[in-house]
């Protein structure tokens, strides 16, 4: 069973697929409001135990070390690297993060060429637990703005192997 994680900055929550959530039978209305489904789905105490189980193991998969952007080159080209370290027992097939830029007065900015800011990344294992991984690999020209000075993690998804 494949299982995805997704850690948000601030809160933790988590995804998984393939999981044997129950399934609401109250789905006739179209859900307008994101907020409301998972506030209604965390009153029933078989997800909230589902989720508490899931968290714990959310908490301990991956430990950022380090994440910063490059100086921008001529053109405004900026790079973006994340040292990170698999704490989980279990081996990682994917680990995909969004990363938000940021100038020097602590605004999100945009890339001037694509237009937008947020963006995400990926990079593909298989990453043994216990192991640091980042440190010899870099995401090339994720953004072009003469103003970025650095990038936050906005949050982060993990695939681990069957």
């Amino acid at each position: 069973m494949e299982k995805t994680i997704i850690i948000l900055a601030g809160s933790f929550m988590l995804a998984a697929t393939s999981c044997n959530l129950p399934v609401s039978n109250k789905m006739d209305t179209a859900i307008t409001d994101s907020l409301t489904l998972s506030d209604s789905l965390n009153r029933d105490p078989l997800i909230k135990k589902q989720t508490a189980i899931q968290d714990s193991i959310e908490k301990n998969a991956v430990k950022i070390i380090k994440y910063y952007t490059t100086e921008p080159n001529s053109a405004g080209r900026v790079s973006a690297n994340i040292i990170w370290k698999n704490t989980s027992s279990k081996i990682i097939k994917y680990v995909r993060f969004s990363v938000v830029p940021y100038n020097a007065v602590d605004d999100i900015v945009n890339c001037t060429i694509r237009g937008y800011s947020e963006t995400r990344v990926k990079t593909t294992g298989p990453f043994k637990p216990g192991k640091t991984y980042g440190y010899d690999s870099e995401w090339d020209n994720l953004w072009y703005n003469y103003s970025i000075k650095k990038m936050k993690i906005a949050s982060f998804e993990v695939d681990f192997m069957n």
